[in-house]
């Protein structure tokens, strides 16, 4: 099959699955961009834990206020993730 079918195809499908949800087309965006949003802070979460790990020093010097703010940033973004 070639890549111009593959096209024709998947707009096929999309339209057959919009003809579903053109009654409730604001209800499926909101759904689209709170699933986008739940995974960027899913994302977000784990980069902040890295970062809190580099507050802590390898000389023993430890940045609390660094620690803590990327604490609280982790457990903001899983808290809102899980909404």
């Amino acid at each position: 099959m070639s890549k111009n079918n593959h096209k024709r195809a998947y707009g096929k499908i999309f339209k057959g699955l919009m003809s579903y949800v053109k009654d409730q087309w604001v209800l499926f965006l909101i759904a689209f961009v709170l699933v986008v949003a739940s995974n960027l802070l899913s994302l977000l979460a784990p980069k902040l834990s890295g970062q809190a790990i580099d507050a802590m020093g390898l000389d023993g010097i430890v940045n609390f206020d660094a620690v803590y703010r990327n604490a609280i940033g982790m457990f903001t973004a899983y808290l809102v993730s899980g909404l």
